[in-house]
């Protein structure tokens, strides 16, 4: 069994604000949020549905937030972090991304 979780302020989940790839709210709340979502959905596979061993990874954005994820797990829990950046600021800070924020 596997599940993919869309982050908020992406696909479905955007505000009705919002319109398009640019966010209005901070960066930051949607990793939180994100990291959240999976401890819980994690919590819930292993207390509830009873699955012993779990994984979790992520690609880009989503690989850091799957370390953050696997780091903060009580018990152990495979995690690969795909091609995840050691840092965001090439990509906030030196990229095109950087005209979209503040």
């Amino acid at each position: 069994m596997w599940f993919c979780i869309c982050s908020p302020f992406y696909g479905q989940r955007q505000t009705v604000l919002q319109g398009g790839a640019k966010l209005l709210c901070v960066l930051l709340l949607l990793g939180r949020a994100t990291i959240e979502e999976a401890r819980d959905l994690l919590h819930w596979l292993d207390c509830e549905a009873g699955f012993g061993k779990m994984g979790i990874c992520g690609l880009s954005m989503g690989g850091v937030h799957a370390a953050m994820v696997g780091s903060l797990h009580p018990t152990p829990v495979a995690t690969l972090p795909f091609l995840s950046p050691n840092s965001a600021v090439v990509a906030f800070c030196e990229g095109i991304l950087k005209h979209g924020i503040a």
